[in-house]
């Protein structure tokens, strides 16, 4: 809950989706529980209907590729952008990087 502290951060739900939100001059997705792949163009508009509210031109989606939201995306076609890069230190061995999803909350600029 420390990242909603920022009082640009903020926890939403709309329609049945519940989203992590940085308002910055652009709408920035730090997060969002998942949901069937099924509902991804209701997601996509419901981010957009967001941004329009608040004034905003520009949606900003920062997620690793092995996080599932990625994965949508993937499927659509839209031109993705390779962001900045993500370093982690693991304390305990064995843990598949596959197992571990980043997204833009994790930033420390979130």
């Amino acid at each position: 809950l420390y990242k909603l502290r920022p009082s640009a951060n903020h926890l939403i739900a709309k329609s049945n989706f519940r989203l992590m939100l940085k308002l910055d001059g652009e709408l920035s997705l730090g997060g969002v529980d998942f949901f069937d792949q099924s509902q991804f163009v209701e997601f996509v508009s419901v981010l957009k209907k967001v941004a329009f509210i608040l004034g905003c031109h520009r949606i900003r989606v920062s997620v690793s590729e092995d996080h599932w939201l990625f994965k949508y995306f993937e499927t659509t076609g839209w031109e993705i952008k390779e962001g900045l890069p993500i370093g982690m230190v693991f304390l305990k061995q064995g843990i598949s990087h596959s197992n571990i999803e980043i997204t833009q909350s994790d930033y420390d600029t979130f």
